[in-house]
């Protein structure tokens, strides 16, 4: 299994609207043709973790924390898929300032039908 201690927190971290079809299936969600996405900066990620490690959330990534994808450069991605509800609850007191992007986007991905958000870490690369 995967950790937080896995990805590198001084990198951006990406958070995308999915919706799952209850089965295995799941889909990003575009809105009037565009990703339903916001990219925050490395700060942000950093905050993201010590948040989620503060208010005893870090299961809410780490459950499904795994390496699914790379970026197009060769990038490799640790990718956690919470519900939306848990992942909103989880938030609900993080740093209102730093996050306002984030915040403000999570009504439209729920009027689009969001019940996943892939959150998008860099991995951190093991030495042997």
């Amino acid at each position: 299994m995967a950790t937080l201690n896995d990805i590198k927190i001084d990198r951006p971290i990406e958070f995308i609207a999915y919706k799952n079809d209850g089965n295995i299936h799941s889909s990003y969600i575009e809105n009037n043709g565009q990703l339903l996405e916001v990219t925050l900066n490395e700060a942000c990620t950093k905050e993201f973790v010590e948040h989620l490690s503060k208010t005893k959330n870090k299961v809410l990534v780490e459950e499904t924390l795994q390496g699914l994808a790379i970026r197009s450069d060769g990038t490799p991605l640790k990718t956690a898929f919470p519900t939306f509800n848990e992942f909103k609850k989880a938030i609900e007191n993080i740093d209102r300032s730093m996050f306002k992007e984030l915040i403000n986007a999570l009504p439209e991905w729920e009027l689009c039908g969001c019940n996943e958000v892939v959150i998008n870490f860099e991995e951190k690369l093991r030495q042997n």
